[in-house]
């Protein structure tokens, strides 16, 4: 049997880390949790330490630059340390439905595990992006936090029509230019996709630690390009249902180093020089040519995901004798399970 643990990367945010092992989140036993802790606030630090010490985790405390790449790559070096054979990153103010806690394990145990997975149609809880005039407006002053009104998205799943619009009415290049290569090289549809799988031999691939944002759509472009070059499996999965969520509800370092107000993204030129430099070495991939293989799983006879109540299967159109009906199935799920689906249903 393989071995497969999750690897949870933390620098802030104590109350992030309690949700992976919390029976109202991901319920992860503490038994298959590592925790990374890499960052500059060495009070932070501490205080995760005594926090994985009080529960049981298994923890380390790595050395920190202050950008996610580090981190990232510090995650992957413990995971090589180990006798695993695959890993699940998570950044530690997300957190993985329990339906993603099932998958995965389940990914672990069958006959070819991919060597890396990536996710599409990513969701995430931000604030309402109307909220904030609104509340002005009724209340007469900003809102702190706490009053905050979040709602579920998919904030990478692009409709890239936009483009005609931004040039249309003479939006930023540095914008336009980033739009045109996301369109171009990411899965169809994407601006980014996460990778949350690991095997031993995609682990030894490692991040960019020079950047505050970006670093892991570089790394994505990377494993895919390794994947066509035969030397990896590189596979994508449809979170529908989800099985990672992100919580962009407290910011995050893209806001961090971004001014959202007046529309400046200091970080994006940086990332721009870092992926032309890799569409000039050919190391960028055309999704019209290529694009990542798509995963399937086999559900067993009556499994219902557990996402926690956010949002859930995709709706399948099924027609038989001239009727058609919708079923509620995982994007991810294998034909011959849609159709038992079909059949238990009716």
């Amino acid at each position: 049997m393989s071995k497969m643990q999750y690897y949870i990367l933390t620098s802030s945010g104590i109350e992030g880390i309690s949700r992976h092992s919390c029976a109202q989140y991901s319920n992860i036993p503490k038994e298959d949790m590592v925790i990374i802790i890499n960052t500059q606030d060495l009070e932070y630090a501490e205080l995760a330490q005594q926090y994985c010490i009080s529960h049981g985790i298994e923890h380390y405390v790595t050395e920190s630059n202050g950008t996610p790449g580090k981190g990232k790559n510090s995650l992957l070096e413990k995971f090589l340390e180990s006798d695993n054979d695959y890993c699940v990153q998570i950044d530690g103010d997300d957190f993985l439905t329990p339906h993603g806690v099932w998958l995965y394990n389940h990914l672990a145990q069958t006959e070819s595990p991919p060597d890396a997975l990536c996710l599409r149609e990513q969701v995430s809880i931000t604030h309402r992006s109307t909220y904030i005039p609104e509340f002005i407006k009724e209340h007469g002053f900003t809102p702190t936090q706490k009053d905050f009104s979040t709602e579920m998205t998919r904030p990478f799943y692009t409709n890239y029509n936009c483009l005609v619009v931004y040039e249309a009415l003479d939006y930023d290049n540095s914008i336009i230019d980033y739009l045109k290569l996301q369109k171009r090289y990411s899965e169809p549809y994407e601006t980014h996709c996460r990778i949350t799988w690991y095997s031993r031999k995609a682990a030894q691939y490692k991040f960019r630690e020079d950047l505050y944002v970006g670093e892991d759509t570089l790394h994505y472009f990377n494993l895919k390009d390794l994947h066509v070059n035969g030397h990896i499996t590189f596979m994508s999965n449809t979170e529908s249902p989800p099985t990672y969520i992100y919580d962009q509800s407290l910011g995050g370092i893209v806001v961090d180093n971004s001014n959202l107000v007046n529309g400046e993204l200091p970080w994006l030129n940086e990332y721009m020089k870092a992926a032309s430099n890799m569409e000039l070495n050919e190391l960028l991939h055309d999704n019209e040519h290529v694009v990542l293989p798509k995963l399937e799983i086999s559900y067993p006879c009556g499994y219902e995901p557990n996402v926690l109540g956010l949002i859930g299967n995709a709706k399948h159109e099924v027609t038989q004798d001239d009727i058609t009906t919708y079923i509620e199935y995982p994007s991810n799920g294998t034909k011959q399970g849609l159709i038992n689906k079909y059949k238990l249903g009716n």
